[in-house]
């Protein structure tokens, strides 16, 4: 197989971002383009809206083609990109068994569903100085206590967060390997390591409690991610964060 084509629809999210990282550990020659327009000038387009109905980003479009002039498959929902990238162009990221591929899955809905609202509402009102979701008209909410620390940011109490990360890092103090799954980075590692890097760069004068202090295993974890190439170069800027 040649190079293929990519184009990765929408900014850099951290929906996108992760998308943009699976792309980078691939181990097959990928030519990726990005078309960075915000989601509402995307739904402005009716051959957007073609590729993808819901008119949301990411939408990856891969072309196989000698010619790369058609699109052989359009994919939208980052996870589904995730995983469909990691079993074609990097299987050493796809879990080799039914069983572990269904646990990592847990991972990469618990990402989600549980810890992607509280990590980033946090994470763009105290980093960003912004409301969320970060809409044009959203407004930052910050309530503090007499100190100054931040106890409700964007409508989540920041207590939400040590709930949240609390179940990563007891996860991870269980585990018997570097990543998620052990030894190995796979795609159980993918979305919870782009939020990680939200969580690690959080102003802990503000927060009230060191992110790296409470969740010693998830930093450790997080740390071995900053030495993957592919890593600080998809995903650190698009947290605001510094290896």
């Amino acid at each position: 197989m040649g190079t293929v084509r990519v184009v990765v629809y929408g900014p850099s999210t951290s929906r996108v971002c992760k998308v943009l990282w699976a792309l980078r550990e691939a181990s097959l020659p990928i030519s990726v383009e990005r078309d960075m327009r915000r989601p509402a000038e995307l739904r402005a387009e009716q051959s957007y809206l073609a590729l993808n109905p819901k008119g949301t980003v990411p939408t990856a479009v891969f072309s196989y083609g000698e010619d790369n002039g058609s699109a052989d498959l359009v994919l939208n929902e980052s996870n589904t990109i995730v995983s469909y990238v990691a079993q074609r162009f990097a299987p050493a990221l796809y879990p080799s068994t039914p069983e572990s591929l269904a646990l990592a899955w847990q991972w990469m809905e618990w990402g989600e569903s549980s810890a992607a609202v509280p990590v980033s509402a946090i994470w763009f009102g105290l980093v960003r100085g912004g409301g969320y979701p970060p809409l044009p008209d959203a407004k930052l909410s910050i309530e503090r206590d007499d100190s100054g620390t931040a106890m409700v940011v964007n409508g989540v109490p920041t207590r939400k967060l040590l709930e949240v990360w609390s179940v990563l890092e007891h996860e991870l103090q269980r585990g018997n390997g570097a990543f998620m799954q052990g030894g190995n980075l796979t795609i159980a590692d993918i979305t919870v390591g782009v939020l990680a890097a939200r969580v690690f760069a959080l102003p802990t004068d503000q927060l009230g409690f060191s992110p790296v202090e409470t969740f010693p295993s998830a930093y450790k974890w997080y740390c071995r991610l900053l030495e993957r190439d592919a890593y600080r170069e998809m995903v650190l800027p698009c947290a605001g964060a510094t290896p």
